[in-house]
């Protein structure tokens, strides 16, 4: 079952909750009962086979104020 992010319009309350892929309802706010909370987009992390950390983005002066990844 995949992990979402929710939003309630009624009190602005944001969760996350397992939803089965056969089911169409969203799910209730947990707060306060609402039923047509929103689905929202949320970050996500990858990792690439035989990785055990996450990446490090760190920016290098370049003297112009630019930056970089490594």
């Amino acid at each position: 079952m995949p992990l979402y992010e929710y939003a309630c319009p009624a009190c602005d309350a944001h969760f996350e909750e397992l939803v089965s892929v056969h089911s169409d309802a969203p799910p209730k706010c947990p707060r306060c009962g609402h039923e047509a909370c929103t689905r929202v987009l949320s970050a996500t992390s990858a990792v690439r086979p035989g990785q055990t950390t996450l990446p490090r983005f760190e920016t290098h002066s370049s003297g112009c104020g630019g930056g970089g990844f490594s």
